[in-house]
C-alpha cells in the first residue's frame, strides 16, 4: 500500500469578499492549514468494477455529522477509530443544512443522492455509496489536515469512509463543504488539480484558482476555499503537468449523470413557466440549455438565481422562434429582467466568465416570475 501526504500551507492570507450564495457570512482575512492526507491501495483499485453499465440506483454519499465507531477498516485493521460528533454549539443545524445543499449542488448533475439519512446509506449497493464522516478532535489519529480519504474507495465496496475535520477547518461551513465534496471526489477516483508553468514545473499542488468577488473560481479538487464559483474542473492533476483529469468524466463513470429535466427544443411541448412562482431547473452539464415558454402576453419580470456555482445566462425567442436577445450579467451570477409578450426562454451556463474555464460551471437554479 502507497501512502502519499499531500499538505498545503496557506503562504499568505487572502481577502473573501460575502455574498449571498457559497460565502459564509463574516468572512474577512482568515488564514488557515487547508490539509488533505491522500492514500491510495493501487491493487485494491486495479481489481475494482469502475463502471456500471446502466445503473438503476444513484450512488448515496452520506454526510454523516453523528459520530461513527470505525472498525477493522482499511484505516485501522484491527480496531477502532472512535469519531466524536461535533457539538451542536460548533457546529449548528443551520451550518449543516448549509453544508448538505453546498455538497449537493456541487454534485447536481450526477446520478448522486446526498443525505444525512443512514437508511439512504443502508439501502444503496455497496459500491455506489461513501460515507463522509465529519469529526473534530482526531489529531492525534490523523494530524493536522482538513481531510482525509482513500483514492477510488468507493469502489472497493467495503464501507471505507473518508473524513473531514471541522476543528482543523475552523468550523467554518464553506471550508467544511468545499473539504467534504473534495474527499468525495477522492473516493470517486480523482486526484487534486494542480497548476504548472509553460515549462511543466509544479507551481500549486492545489490549483488556487483565479479572479476574485462574485465571478472569482477555483476548482473543487484543489482549494475551493477562497473563491464563490467552484466546480469539478478539466486539467493536469498532481500526478504530472501532461495528466489531464477531467473531473466530470471520472465522477460520471462511476456514477452515470442525470437525465436532462428540460431539453432546449422551442415547440408545443416547451415546458410552460408559471403565470408566478417558482421553477427550477439543473444545468446537467456546460453544454446544457434548458429551454421554457412564457405564455402570458403581460410584463413579468423574471429572475433566474444560480445556486451556487453557475454563472447563468438567459436567451430570449420571439414565439417564432427568432432569437431576440441574451441577458448575461458580466458583474454577476444571475439575472434580473424583465420581458413582455409570448417569448420562450432559454438558461445556459454564461459564456461570459472572465475567470472559469471553458466547460466548468453546471447545476442548479430557479426561476421567480412575478409582475414588474
Amino acid at each position: 500500500m502507497a501512502l502519499a501526504i499531500l499538505c498545503f500551507f496557506a503562504a499568505c492570507k487572502k481577502t473573501i469578499t460575502t455574498n449571498e450564495k457559497k460565502i459564509s457570512p463574516g468572512l474577512n482575512e482568515q488564514q488557515i492549514i487547508p490539509g488533505c492526507k491522500v492514500r491510495e491501495d493501487a491493487s485494491r483499485t486495479a481489481s475494482a468494477q469502475r463502471t456500471t453499465a446502466t445503473p438503476s440506483l444513484p450512488v448515496v454519499l452520506l454526510l454523516d455529522f453523528n459520530g461513527q465507531q470505525v472498525i477493522n477498516s482499511s484505516w485501522f485493521n484491527p480496531g477502532t477509530i472512535s469519531c466524536p460528533a461535533v457539538p451542536s454549539s460548533l457546529l449548528t443545524s443551520q451550518m449543516k443544512d448549509y453544508i448538505l445543499n453546498s455538497v449537493t449542488e456541487d454534485f447536481n448533475g450526477f446520478f448522486v443522492k446526498v443525505t444525512k439519512n443512514e437508511a439512504d446509506y443502508n439501502s444503496a449497493p455497496a459500491n455506489r455509496r461513501m460515507r463522509c464522516v465529519l469529526t473534530y478532535n482526531m489529531l492525534a489519529q490523523f494530524g493536522n489536515v482538513g481531510g482525509t480519504s482513500f483514492v477510488s474507495s468507493m469502489l472497493w465496496a467495503d464501507n471505507t469512509p473518508c473524513f473531514v475535520f471541522c476543528d482543523v477547518l475552523q468550523y467554518n461551513m464553506k471550508y467544511i463543504a468545499g473539504a467534504v465534496a473534495h474527499e468525495l471526489g477522492h473516493t470517486f477516483g480523482l486526484q487534486h488539480q494542480s497548476r504548472y508553468d509553460a515549462a511543466c514545473n509544479l507551481e500549486e499542488e492545489y490549483h488556487t484558482g483565479f479572479g476574485y468577488d462574485v465571478l472569482g473560481w477555483a476548482p473543487l479538487m484543489g482549494i475551493s476555499y477562497y473563491q464563490n464559483l467552484v466546480t469539478w474542473h478539466r486539467g493536469p492533476n498532481i500526478l504530472g503537468c501532461n495528466v489531464i483529469q477531467n473531473d466530470m468524466e471520472v465522477i460520471a463513470t462511476v456514477a452515470g449523470t442525470k437525465a436532462d429535466d428540460y431539453n432546449a427544443s422551442l415547440n408545443n411541448s416547451t415546458v410552460q413557466l408559471p403565470s408566478s412562482g417558482n421553477k427550477t431547473g439543473i444545468l446537467e452539464n456546460a453544454d446544457d440549455k434548458d429551454a421554457f415558454f412564457k405564455k402570458e402576453t403581460t410584463t413579468k419580470r423574471i429572475k433566474v438565481i444560480s445556486n451556487g456555482n453557475s454563472d447563468l445566462a438567459l436567451e430570449v425567442y420571439t414565439s417564432n422562434g427568432q432569437l431576440q436577445t441574451v441577458y448575461d450579467d458580466t458583474n454577476g451570477t444571475d439575472i434580473n429582467t424583465v420581458i413582455s409578450g409570448k417569448k420562450y426562454l432559454k438558461v445556459r451556463v454564461s459564456s461570459n466568465q472572465p475567470f472559469a474555464p471553458a466547460g466548468d460551471g453546471f447545476g442548479g437554479y430557479t426561476i421567480i416570475i412575478s409582475n414588474p
